[in-house]
């Protein structure tokens, strides 16, 4: 296991709040910012560095299917000028016969795809030499051919390539809900001791599902569920998502304080 940083609370670094991060920078840990949105803006990310450590976090890499190689020397760049600790992507994929398919798809469970998978975040960790996280996304549905459960998948990822977890909580709540699973019982079978950051947002209900949609106040369930986990093995990091609806920034603030009693205090603090 690398020996990585307590960079405790941060929060996801987006344009609509940008003045009001650049002003509360003694009360965050961290930012996570977006690759994609610095391919054209070097200079910020520069900026930005100086001030907190950046994580970056890509959208594209499509680990799951295709060719990592095109999209992953533009995250290398981003990488190299944010030097962070650790950066991440999705065990997801976004492309598959050269077509671009616009939102994160989730992997088939099976044999074959572990073995691409294996194949691309191996590349990954040969071209940028940071420790590589994958986040868990939210499954509308699961493919009929999988043969493995998912949390083996992941674990079986993690064993043999060595990269580590980002670890959305509110996707796993979500999935859980969908799914007619139990989160605690997800989380229980992960490989925690690769968790090297941790996500928590809010999501809605709707047509009969929940989604996650980063646009609303977290919610108790996945407050719950950091809890448990800080009980069982605290992350470096805990990251506050927030993509859209903004409210006050002092509803921000109450979630990241509650976020870092939590990170310190476990269970104790969840209320």
């Amino acid at each position: 296991m690398d020996a990585f940083p307590s960079l405790g609370v941060g929060l996801g670094y987006r344009s609509p709040i940008r003045r009001e991060i650049l002003q509360h920078v003694r009360e965050l840990g961290f930012i996570e910012v977006v690759s994609d949105s610095f391919f054209r803006n070097e200079q910020a990310l520069r900026a930005l560095s100086t001030l907190l450590p950046c994580i970056p976090h890509s959208l594209n890499l499509s680990v799951g299917a295709g060719s990592v190689n095109a999209y992953l020397e533009r995250v290398a760049r981003i990488v190299e000028i944010a030097s962070p600790p650790w950066f991440t992507d999705h065990l997801a994929f976004t492309k598959a016969g050269g077509i671009t398919i616009g939102h994160l798809a989730p992997v088939p469970h099976t044999e074959e795809s572990l073995a691409r998978v294996v194949e691309n975040v191996k590349k990954v960790q040969a071209r940028i030499g940071v420790p590589f996280g994958l986040e868990n996304i939210t499954t509308p549905f699961y493919w009929p051919e999988s043969t493995i459960e998912e949390h083996d998948f992941i674990r079986e990822v993690t064993r043999q390539t060595g990269c580590h977890l980002l670890l959305d909580l509110e996707n796993v709540r979500v999935n859980a809900a969908n799914h007619e699973r139990s989160a605690r019982d997800f989380l229980d079978k992960l490989p925690l001791e690769r968790v090297v950051q941790v996500h928590v947002a809010g999501g809605m209900h709707g047509e009969g599902l929940e989604h996650d949609t980063h646009s609303a106040p977290v919610s108790e369930e996945t407050w719950r569920l950091l809890a448990y986990l800080c009980d069982v093995r605290p992350p470096p990091g805990v990251l506050l998502e927030r993509d859209g609806a903004f409210p006050p920034f002092a509803d921000l603030l109450a979630e990241l304080r509650r976020a870092r009693g939590i990170l310190t205090g476990g269970a104790r603090h969840a209320a």
